[in-house]
């Protein structure tokens, strides 16, 4: 996962992959653990960019 904050566009790719397939799987609305986990490890990674 270190690999990612050094290259935004795999960030970036990464990102797109796990969004769409969460959210294309209903993962994150039947579990909001998993959202919640999601949005803080993005959130704390924008905070170190």
């Amino acid at each position: 996962m270190k690999n990612f904050e050094k290259d935004p566009i795999l960030e970036k790719r990464y990102y797109d992959v796990v969004w769409k397939t969460c959210f294309s799987s209903g993962v994150l609305i039947e579990n909001p653990k998993v959202l919640k986990k999601v949005l803080q490890e993005f959130s704390e990674r924008k905070e170190t960019l």
